[in-house]
């Protein structure tokens, strides 16, 4: 279900940012600046690609690692510290909190 409404917010939040804001813009005549041909002009999509990517990466860890979304409606169970990575919402790494369970503490 997690990853169900993460697809959701993604289609919402960050779609609306790359693509309804961009087209609107063309819609009302906004000038946009247009880089001569060039290594200069890639810089663009390769920088979103990027992005998407990094974003990607965050909001499927979000989903799967830590069993919530992105948004702050309906944020993860479990902190989510990077790629792959959950720690406990004290702060510590879960091995740490399973040896304070383990010795009594």
């Amino acid at each position: 279900m997690a990853l169900f409404k993460t697809t959701i917010f993604t289609v919402l939040v960050p779609g609306m940012v790359m693509v309804v804001v961009p087209w609107l813009a063309l819609r009302f005549g906004w000038e946009l600046a247009v880089l001569p041909v060039g290594l200069a002009r890639w810089a663009g999509p390769v920088a979103i690609a990027v992005g998407a990517l990094g974003y990607l990466t965050c909001a499927l860890d979000f989903a799967i690692t830590g069993e919530g979304t992105p948004a702050p409606i309906d944020p993860p169970r479990r902190l989510v510290t990077g790629p792959g990575a959950v720690s406990s919402a004290a702060g510590g790494s879960p091995s740490d909190s399973a040896r304070s369970r383990g010795s009594g503490a």
